[in-house]
């Protein structure tokens, strides 16, 4: 079974938040460095339609989620 994968930046509040929410609910899950990983910011880039929007979390089951909670 694949794990969350969640794209971040150095002192984003929202990630923490959604790292945070992560840890309460039992979830595991990798992290991405959009500003330190070109590959990890060029895929940020797609899978936002060029916002940049973090934290953007991608499920096990494929579905992306834009911000913390959703609102990108």
């Amino acid at each position: 079974m694949s794990r969350t994968l969640m794209y971040v930046k150095p002192g984003c509040p929202w990630c923490e938040r959604q790292r945070e929410r992560f840890r309460s609910e039992g979830v595991t899950w990798d992290e991405l460095d959009a500003t330190s990983d070109r590959a990890a910011r060029a895929e940020l880039i797609r899978l936002t339609s060029g916002t940049r929007i973090v934290p953007t979390v991608v499920h096990p089951d494929g579905t992306v989620q834009l911000g913390f909670d959703g609102h990108g």
